[in-house]
């Protein structure tokens, strides 16, 4: 399962650079498809390696994206039914854990909902640089009509308790 997201962006960036109308398609391809297609700028030698090796789990897992992608062609029929698998896959992704395989030191976390509004994104860390709180590292989490989720990090567990009363008292909800 893990080498299926690499041939999923391989084949979404071969299906817009193969297309005749290509350089409109890339014009118009949003964050959405930037995101999704991200690992396919990754090491092609080393990809093809990890697949090479794990190659029959690998087919398999493509057999039942096949099935899953020709179910979904077949609900553009029925947008009721789309729109439940389309809940469902939304429920499956927010339960995703976030693993951390890194060397790095560990990060205490604190999440920001965001207005989506020109500026915010500054506002919010000029907030946490004038209670003086270093943010140490910092993610979008998502982008929505109704505005972002930001993950900011902190060294410590009382620099992030900091950046949250700080927040909090700028009018940012938190947890």
């Amino acid at each position: 399962m893990s080498h299926l997201p690499y041939l999923l962006a391989v084949a979404l960036t071969l299906m817009v650079g193969r297309d005749r109308d290509h350089e409109q398609l890339m014009f118009l391809a949003a964050g959405g498809f930037r995101d999704l297609t991200r690992v396919a700028s990754g090491s092609p030698r080393m990809s093809r390696d990890m697949l090479a090796v794990n190659r029959a789990a690998t087919k398999e897992a493509l057999d039942d994206l096949q099935g899953v992608i020709q179910r979904l062609s077949d609900l553009l029929d029925e947008p009721d039914r789309l729109l439940e698998d389309a809940i469902e896959a939304k429920a499956t992704r927010d339960a995703l854990p976030i693993v951390r395989r890194s060397l790095l030191p560990r990060m205490y976390d604190v999440v920001v909902g965001l207005p989506d509004r020109p500026g915010e994104l500054a506002r919010l860390t000029g907030t946490c640089a004038q209670g003086q709180v270093n943010i140490r590292d910092i993610e979008v989490l998502t982008i929505r009509e109704e505005g972002e989720a930001i993950r900011l990090g902190f060294h410590t567990p009382q620099e992030r308790d900091e950046a949250r009363v700080v927040l909090t008292q700028a009018g940012y909800v938190t947890r």
